[in-house]
């Protein structure tokens, strides 16, 4: 048996991976505002480029004002003073003639001015040997080493592919594998590269963007190797980017080729990427970004990358220290080992330390959001998380069914169709902790029973008035009639075998207005169902007669449908439903007040006139809980008024004759009896364990309890490309049992 076969199986359980959580804070370290000791920073955005010298341990600051480099030690922030220079021309009619700059590995200083033309772009780009020699112009321009001047005409780094040049600039190597790296406000980059040793003059290769949207890279190119890079595009409203500004590309530039190519790796679609951080870093070696949020008031964010194929995780936040407005989104920001510095225009710099932080739970900080959309589009869902590292996620559609292959951050549906229709949420943990997301609902207008549409408000929403708190698109309580005692309050009613409640309860009683909640779609065919759980608190102003607290609702022709009435008995209470009229169909059994009820209801369409049946459950049997049809209703009604010809709302009513304080919990409605019911998983809590035994007869046996029963354990010959298949097993006992081969490498995982 192979050694690497044990090893590499144990590593790629959830379990390590979960124990390798780990978590950054920032602490600052000094600032130099605007008005301070560093004089010439000032509030007209004439400072936007910034870098880091590895050899001098220097910021290199351009300010377009003075049209000087200034020198600032980075452990203090003083002021050194400025690169000598020849001069800059200001080439063109519009720009700036200085405005970005980067620093190779050897200490080299490249500085680029801004060229505004889109009709004849002239680009200049500086280079200096170092901090003590003067710069030359190396593209866009010749230099005469003989009379030691410069001839400065600028040049098209789009090689007529007329764009904006200059917003972004950013170096990597050294020497003649120099690689500077340009975004325009189009759909092109450029690699600017040396032609010659003497590094004296550079031409243009230019990168094709697969982003139709102008301003893919508008604001932040950053090389991370020579074959891939990431990019911003800003919200400023001169580039209406539309998506995610946040994006890593794998770039293709043969050497010597005049046109590239630069391939969407992945895009991050979820805050707080899309939050005003137009401007970012990264550090691969420590899998690290940081980045420059314009807010109010502006922030710097350091994000984990650990895991390129989910969105960034936030570990820290902090405010830079003056908030004047930055309405060009611009700035710098750059690592050094454990520091990080910002450059925000208008606002200073300033410089953090990176501190190790105790390891803790994900933190939603931006829920998955409905979604309306036609069948045969793709839609995504997202979450955006403050978190430490080693996350695992899963998602599930209708509160408790697994999405297969649903493990990252983003969930993206392609194709989709009516059967797609329904709610969406995700489950987030780390080995500290875990976190479920909201529901997230997606419509696709038009759908029927089919769809497998659901709502679900566990009443997450601040205590107190429940007017106006939306669950979902479209799906915003209002109010119908007159007085208003619905309120959001604290707590929760747990009913065996359903799932465990959440968030906050709803509370009302006697006669006031009723709360309405809009479905966002018809429903014209097929069955609808509600759940919820109740108590009654107080039997007092109950009646004989009674009246309804509870029905699906034609607001059109304000018909009810699937009433559910309450009335007096000895002792306690009746419950009873009726189609749309008032011929109510009671169930015998008297409940109490303060007994906690499971209450199902349907609404069945039928081919015929009046022919629709409702039906009543009342504490149904937690093993019928998700199951794919429905038990015997405790009571039905197909006689008491009209056919319902649709139901768009749903509501809790108070009237007359009604309790005088009800509390309810955990609203559910949807088109099956599973999506109603969800049932608590039986599995344990725990992660499930994986043993190996070596056979000695070129195979191991490989056992996890069986408890775990949705775990299916699956293999790859390779983690390169990795390709995982399922590996056939049986219950023996109290485990699952497979047999596997030892004679080649294979990786193995539990996957849920």
């Amino acid at each position: 048996m192979k050694i690497k076969l044990l090893f590499l199986l144990t590593c790629s359980l959830a379990i390590a991976a979960q124990l390798r959580a780990t978590s950054y804070r920032l602490d600052p370290l000094w600032v130099q505002s605007p008005g301070g000791a560093l004089t010439w920073l000032d509030v007209n955005n004439f400072q936007r480029g910034m870098a880091y010298n590895p050899k001098t341990d220097h910021l290199l600051i351009v300010d377009r004002n003075l049209n000087q480099i200034h020198i600032v030690d980075s452990q203090n922030g003083n002021d050194l003073g400025q690169l000598v220079d020849r001069g800059f021309a200001a080439v063109g009619t519009s720009g700036f003639a200085i405005n970005m700059i980067g620093v190779d590995d050897d200490g080299a200083i490249y500085v680029g001015n801004l060229s505004n033309s889109t009709s004849t772009p002239r680009f200049v780009l500086y280079r200096w040997e170092s901090e003590s020699s003067t710069n030359i112009p190396v593209f866009g321009g010749t230099f005469d080493f003989d009379n030691q001047t410069p001839t400065i005409s600028g040049a098209d780094p789009g090689l007529g592919n007329v764009q904006r040049w200059g917003d972004t600039l950013d170096v990597r190597g050294s020497g003649t594998n120099v690689q500077v790296l340009l975004g325009s406000r189009g759909n092109i980059g450029a690699l600017l590269r040396p032609t010659d040793a003497a590094l004296t003059n550079f031409t243009s290769c230019v990168i094709s963007v697969d982003v139709a949207n102008a301003g893919s890279l508008g604001y932040t190119v950053k090389l991370v190797s020579s074959n891939s890079f990431w990019a911003t595009a800003g919200l400023t409203g001169q580039l209406t980017p539309t998506g995610s500004p946040l994006r890593l590309f794998s770039l293709n530039a043969p050497a010597g080729a005049t046109n590239g190519t630069a391939t969407t790796l992945h895009t991050y679609t979820a805050p707080p990427i899309t939050a005003g951080m137009s401007v970012v870093t990264v550090d691969p070696t420590q899998n690290l970004m940081a980045g420059l949020s314009i807010a109010t008031p502006d922030t710097l964010n350091l994000f984990s990358i650990e895991d390129v194929q989910n969105n960034p995780v936030l570990f820290d936040s902090e405010t830079i220290a003056t908030d004047n407005a930055n309405l060009q989104w611009a700035g710098n920001v750059q690592f050094v080992s454990n520091k990080v510095y910002v450059l925000d225009a208008n606002n200073g710099i300033s410089a953090f330390t990176i501190n190790s932080e105790a390891p803790f739970g994900p933190q939603i900080l931006s829920q998955p959001a409905d979604v309306t959309s036609p069948t045969n589009s793709t839609v995504t869902f997202s979450v955006a998380l403050k978190a430490s590292t080693g996350l695992t996620y899963q998602w599930y559609k209708n509160s408790s069914n697994l999405v297969l292959n649903a493990t990252n951050s983003t969930l993206t549906l392609t194709n989709i169709q009516a059967s797609d229709a329904g709610s969406y949420r995700i489950a987030v943990s780390n080995s500290v902790s875990g976190i479920t997301s909201s529901n997230a609902l997606l419509v696709i207008p038009g759908s029927s029973q089919e769809s497998g549409w659901t709502l679900f408000e566990p009443f997450d929403h601040a205590t107190g008035a429940l007017t106006g708190t939306s669950v979902g698109a479209g799906q915003t309580w209002e109010i119908n009639g007159t007085g208003d005692d619905a309120q959001v309050t604290p707590g929760q009613l747990t009913i065996t075998g359903l799932v465990a409640p959440t968030a906050n309860c709803l509370t009302n009683g006697g006669s006031g207005k009723g709360a309405r909640l809009p479905l966002a779609t018809n429903i014209t065919t097929g069955t609808i169902y509600y759940s919820f759980a109740m108590r009654v608190d107080s039997t007092n102003g109950l009646t004989a007669s009674g009246g309804f607290i509870v029905a699906l609702v034609n607001n059109t022709n304000s018909a009810y449908g699937t009433r559910m009435n309450i009335k007096t008995a000895a002792g306690g209470y009746l419950l009873g439903v009726a189609r749309s009229g008032t011929g109510y169909v009671n169930d015998p059994t008297i409940y109490t007040a303060g007994q906690t009820l499971f209450i199902v209801g349907s609404y069945t369409y039928n081919a015929g006139a009046n022919d629709d049946v409702v039906r009543l459950w009342i504490n149904p049997s937690s093993s019928t809980f998700g199951a794919g049809t429905a038990p015997t209703a405790t009571v039905s009604d197909a006689s008491s008024g009209n056919d319902m010809t649709v139901i768009d709302q749903f509501t809790f009513r108070q009237a007359s004759g009604t309790a005088a304080a009800v509390t309810f919990d955990e609203l559910r409605l949807g088109t099956t009896w599973a999506s109603v019911t969800p049932a608590v998983s039986t599995e344990p809590a725990t992660l499930p364990t994986l043993k190996i035994v070596n056979n000695g007869n070129s195979t191991a046996t490989v056992t996890w309890p069986a408890a775990y029963t949705t775990y299916i354990l699956q293999s790859t010959p390779t983690l390169e490309s990795p390709s995982w298949g399922p590996v056939s097993s049986s219950v023996n006992g109290t485990n699952n049992t497979a047999t596997v081969s030892t004679t080649a490498t294979s990786f193995l995982r539990l996957r849920k």
